[in-house]
């Protein structure tokens, strides 16, 4: 007789998107006072998630407190990244 341990794993699904026009609708969804558009600072964050650079989760799924979050080609951009993101936290 064999017997067979499976221990317990924990499955983690995200809904986020490197898609310009539904991250500039998450974005909307968490900043709703601010009516962001694609132009300026906001235009620069769009681009870096275009390219896949960094996400913006679902705030749906998520909740108001998401973050956005390093993608596949972060390593590649981090400072151009980094420098957008702390743009735009300051708009």
């Amino acid at each position: 007789m064999t017997t067979v341990k499976i221990e317990a794993q924990t499955m983690y699904i995200r809904f986020e998107t490197c898609d310009r026009s539904w991250a500039l609708r998450f974005l909307n969804q968490l900043y709703p006072d601010k009516n962001l558009t694609d132009t300026g600072v906001v235009a620069t964050l769009l681009n870096f998630i275009e390219q896949d650079v960094i996400r913006i989760p679902d705030p749906k799924m998520h909740g108001n407190r998401v973050a956005i979050l390093p993608s596949k080609n972060f390593k590649k951009n981090v400072e151009a990244a980094l420098k957008a993101l702390h743009n735009f936290a300051n708009t």
